[in-house]
């Protein structure tokens, strides 16, 4: 069984300084798993399981007492100065691997949760206790930045009555027509836009980021008298349109 193996991290990048004990019992079942998952036969079956028991060897050590320093140290001696066999760059390349899969999870996950915020906070925004009235309107946005942690919760009306509009807000919203029974410039969606312009000094469009923001509109039904999400209006479906936005 032929190994290849790309650039790793060293030896001392591998076998950690502190909580010995408990990597090497990490390292000693994710060891087992990749063996159970590759099936290697042959030499390098028996390198691998050499490694294995070098790596219970460690446990057991440190667990008589061994000082951290000094096992780490035989250790890093044994992978360095014995034949592994490969065994232990296919540990290292199995270890680099997974942990690269697990980042990439975690990117997606917070990815997730980032745009996920416009709605979740327009929802605490709307059970708020002042939720529904002349502060709120009856329409409240949340808006996420899914390449931050940041987001910004707008209401209908409160654009037309902001002490500072964005000048790009203002570019964004010219030549759009109205397509709804309310004015462009009157929806939660364009306030919270404005207060995530004001936020980022952006001077020009070609600045927002395409694709990255996410809107989330909850609207009041008077007749249910009760919060209910809504899709994007035909007013601002144009100029969200315009930067690559999107609803959730």
């Amino acid at each position: 069984m032929e190994q290849t193996f790309a650039s790793l991290p060293t030896d001392e990048e591998l076998v950690p300084a502190t909580d010995l004990k408990k990597w090497a019992q990490k390292a000693r079942a994710f060891l087992q798993d990749a063996i159970k998952e590759d099936k290697p036969d042959g030499f390098f079956a028996d390198a691998l399981e050499a490694l294995r028991r070098r790596m219970a060897s460690l446990e057991t050590a440190l667990l008589n007492g061994t000082p951290e320093s000094e096992a780490r140290k035989d250790f890093l001696v044994w992978v360095r100065e014995k034949s592994t066999g490969g065994s232990w760059a296919y540990y290292a390349t199995k270890r680099v691997e997974a942990d690269r899969l697990a980042a990439a999870q975690e990117a997606l996950k917070t990815h997730a949760a980032r745009i996920d915020r416009a709605r979740s906070e327009a929802v605490k925004a709307r059970n708020a206790p002042a939720a529904k009235g002349a502060d709120y309107g009856t329409v409240i946005a949340g808006l996420s930045d899914a390449g931050s942690d940041d987001f910004w919760i707008g209401t209908s009306g409160a654009y037309t009555r902001a002490t500072q509009q964005h000048p790009l807000m203002q570019e964004l919203l010219a030549g759009v027509g109205q397509a709804e029974n309310w004015p462009v410039n009157a929806c939660a969606e364009v306030d919270a836009m404005n207060q995530y312009l004001l936020a980022r000094g952006f001077t020009r469009k070609a600045q927002i980021p395409a694709g990255a923001l996410y809107f989330h509109a909850e609207t009041w039904n008077y007749d249910e008298e009760k919060w209910q999400a809504r899709k994007t209006c035909g007013n601002c479906s144009t100029w969200i349109g315009k930067i690559g936005g999107r609803r959730c």
